[in-house]
C-alpha cells in the first residue's frame, strides 16, 4: 500500500470544561458537529483536577507522581529537563508546532516551555484580557457571571483563535505540516462573555439546579473543597453569598445557583463559537480532510453538585 502523507493536527484545549458537555444544557453546535465525525471518549479521566498539574501531565505524557507537579508551584521540567513533551515530539518530527492561549498553565513551565515545545517560526500568542473583570453597572466587579456589551474582539479567546487561524494560514503558505494548539480560557472564571451567548438560553428561572446539593454522608472534611478558585463567596450580578458547606441546607439560594449555572453554559457556548471559527478555517482552506482535530478539557468544574462550586474533584 502507498504510504499516506502525515496528517496535520489541531489540538483544542478548553479550561474547566465539564466532561458531560455533550448532551448537557450547554448549547454547543460546533462541538456537536465535531463530535459527529469523531471518536468521543466518554470515560476519559484527568490525572488531577487542577490546571497546572493536569496540563503538565497530559502534555508531558506522565502522571503527577512522575512530574512532581501537584500545585501551582512546580512543573515537569524541574524533574525532566530532557523529557520530550507532546508538542516537542511533533516539532522533532518536522511539524511546525505553534500555539495560542492557555496550553500549559502560565509559567508552568516558564515561557510556555519555549523553545523546547514550540517552533520559532512565529511567536507564542497569549492575548490580553483573558480574565476580564465585570464592568456592568448592575453587578459586582468580581461577579462570576457577566454577560457583556463588549465586542468579540475585546476578549482574549477571540484574539487567540484569530492568531491560531493566522498560524494555520502561515503553515499552509510555507507548505509545512502543522501541530497547532488553541487554548481557550472560558469556561474558566469569570464567565464574562458577549451578551448574545447569555440570551440564547431560556429565562434564568427555568435553569435547573444540581440534583444532589449535599455532600455524601460521612464524607471527611478533607474531601470537600470550600473555595471557588480561591474566593470565599459566590457572586452573581449584585448578589454575593458564602461558599457553601457539604450540608445541603447551606446551598446558595436557587436564583443564585441558576444564574451561576446559566453563566457557565453561556461561557461554554462562547468557546464553542471559537471552535466553530477554527473548524470553518480548516474547511475554507480545504485541509479538514488531512487534519486530525482533538478537543479536550483539562478537568471539570462542579456546578453545585454535592454543594461544590469549583474544581478539585479528585
Amino acid at each position: 500500500l502507498p504510504q499516506r502523507a502525515p496528517l496535520n493536527v489541531l489540538l483544542i484545549l478548553v479550561d474547566d470544561l465539564r466532561p458531560e458537555i455533550l448532551g448537557s444544557p450547554a448549547l454547543t453546535p460546533h462541538i456537536d458537529r465535531l463530535a459527529k465525525s469523531s471518536t468521543v471518549f466518554d470515560r476519559a479521566y484527568c490525572q488531577q483536577a487542577i490546571c497546572g498539574p493536569s496540563r503538565n501531565s497530559f502534555l508531558s505524557g506522565r502522571r503527577p507522581q512522575r512530574t512532581q507537579s501537584w500545585n501551582f508551584l512546580n512543573h515537569f521540567r524541574e524533574v525532566g529537563p530532557n523529557w520530550v513533551s507532546l508538542p516537542q515530539w511533533f516539532k522533532q518530527h518536522n511539524y511546525t508546532a505553534l500555539a495560542t492561549g492557555k496550553t500549559y498553565h502560565p509559567n508552568l513551565p516558564p515561557r510556555w516551555d519555549q523553545p523546547l515545545s514550540w517552533s520559532a517560526d512565529r511567536p507564542y500568542v497569549f492575548a490580553e484580557n483573558g480574565y476580564p473583570p465585570c464592568d456592568r453597572k448592575d453587578s459586582l466587579q468580581n461577579s462570576m457571571v457577566c454577560p457583556s456589551a463588549h465586542p468579540d474582539s475585546w476578549y482574549a479567546d477571540h484574539s487567540d483563535a484569530s492568531a491560531t487561524i493566522a498560524d494555520l494560514e502561515y503553515a499552509l503558505r510555507a507548505k509545512k505540516r502543522f501541530f497547532l494548539v488553541y487554548g481557550a480560557h472560558r469556561p474558566h472564571l469569570p464567565w464574562n462573555v458577549p451578551q448574545r451567548f447569555w440570551e440564547i438560553y431560556p429565562p434564568t428561572e427555568s435553569v435547573s439546579v444540581a440534583e444532589h446539593e449535599a455532600g455524601p454522608r460521612g464524607m471527611p472534611p478533607i474531601a470537600f473543597t470550600y473555595e471557588v478558585d480561591g474566593q470565599p463567596t459566590l457572586r452573581s450580578f449584585g448578589s454575593a453569598v458564602p461558599v457553601p458547606y457539604p450540608d445541603a441546607s447551606t446551598a446558595p439560594p436557587a436564583n443564585v445557583s441558576r444564574s451561576l449555572r446559566k453563566g457557565y453554559y453561556a461561557a461554554v457556548s462562547w468557546t464553542d463559537h471559537q471552535v466553530g471559527r477554527l473548524l470553518d478555517a480548516l474547511d475554507e482552506h480545504a485541509v479538514a480532510g488531512e487534519t486530525v482535530v482533538a478537543l479536550a478539557g483539562d478537568h471539570g468544574w462542579a456546578l453545585g453538585e454535592h454543594n461544590i462550586w469549583g474544581k478539585h474533584s479528585n
